[in-house]
C-alpha cells in the first residue's frame, strides 16, 4: 500500500486522494451501466447501444422526456454538466431545467463527462429521461431527432448519468488502478472490453475478460497509463441474448 506524509503522519495514498489532502492526484471514478448488451459491441452507458464520439465542441440541448423537470416542478429543477472544451480543458456549468423545451448551455462541449440533477421538486430526483445533445438537433416531445449525437442522458430516477467512458483532461496523465464489470444473466457471458484511442490515432484494446453470472475486478498495481487527451471507453459484447451489464473503472489524475 502506498503511503504520503501529512503532518509527520502516515495515511493511505487513496484517502488522501479522496480526501483531497493530496494536492497532487485527483480521483476519477467513472461507472456505467447497459441494460441490454447485445452480441455485437455496445458502450456500457445507461442510453445503450454503441456510443458516438463527438468530433467538434458544440453547445448542449437539454431536455427532458417529462413536462414535471422543470424550473419549478416536481422533478429535476437544475442539473450540473461536466466536460472538456474544445482544448480539452474542463468546464462545467448549472442548467435551469425547462421540460421537453431546449435550454441551449453556455459552454461548447467536445466531451460530456458527466451530469446530475443538482435540485428537484417533490420528487426529489428527474421524473423523466433527461438528454444532453448537440445543439444542432431539434425535438419531439423533449426526445432529440438525431440519437447519434446525444452526448449523454440521465435516465429517469437515477439523478445522474452512468457511463463508462472518459477523455484525459489537457496538461494532465490518467493512471487506471482499477476496472471490474458485472452481469446476471444465468445463460449467456458477456465480453468485457476496455480500448483506448490517444489523440489524432485510433483504437486498441488495452484489456479484455468475460463474464459469467458474476462480478470480475482487475486490479492495476501497476497502473495502465492514458496521456492527455486519450479516449477511454468500456464495451461489452454479449455471447447471444441481451444482458444486464455493469462496470467502473477507477482513475488518478496527475498533472504533466
Amino acid at each position: 500500500m502506498q503511503l504520503i506524509i501529512l503532518d509527520k503522519s502516515y495515511i493511505p495514498f487513496g484517502l488522501a486522494v479522496a480526501s483531497e489532502q493530496d494536492t497532487i492526484g485527483e480521483h476519477v471514478f467513472k461507472f456505467g451501466y447497459n441494460a441490454a448488451v447485445g452480441n455485437t459491441a455496445e458502450t456500457l452507458w445507461a442510453y445503450g447501444g454503441l456510443y458516438t464520439w463527438p468530433t467538434a465542441a458544440a453547445t448542449m440541448d437539454i431536455t427532458s422526456s417529462d413536462a414535471n423537470d422543470t424550473s419549478a416542478g416536481t422533478g429535476a429543477r437544475t442539473i450540473v454538466i461536466e466536460g472538456l472544451d474544445a482544448n480539452y480543458a474542463e468546464i462545467s456549468e448549472t442548467i435551469t431545467m425547462n421540460g421537453q423545451t431546449a435550454v441551449v448551455s453556455t459552454n461548447s462541449y467536445l466531451r460530456v463527462h458527466r451530469a446530475y440533477v443538482a435540485t428537484a421538486g417533490s420528487g426529489l430526483t428527474n421524473a423523466g429521461l433527461i438528454y444532453v445533445a448537440n445543439s444542432s438537433v431539434t425535438h419531439t416531445a423533449g426526445v432529440p431527432s438525431d440519437l447519434t449525437l446525444i452526448a449523454t442522458t440521465i435516465e429517469a430516477g437515477n439523478g445522474q448519468t452512468l457511463q463508462t467512458f472518459y477523455t484525459v483532461p489537457a496538461s494532465k496523465t490518467a493512471y487506471l488502478t482499477r476496472l471490474s464489470a458485472s452481469t446476471i444473466d444465468a445463460s449467456n457471458a458477456v465480453t468485457i472490453t476496455l480500448r483506448k484511442r490517444e489523440l489524432g490515432g485510433a483504437f486498441r484494446v488495452q484489456e479484455r475478460f468475460i463474464v459469467f453470472q458474476s462480478s470480475f475486478s482487475s486490479a492495476h498495481d501497476i497502473p495502465l497509463v492514458f496521456p492527455e487527451k486519450t479516449d477511454i471507453e468500456v464495451q461489452g459484447v454479449a455471447a447471444a441474448a441481451t444482458v444486464d451489464t455493469a462496470a467502473q473503472f477507477d482513475l488518478i489524475l496527475m498533472p504533466n
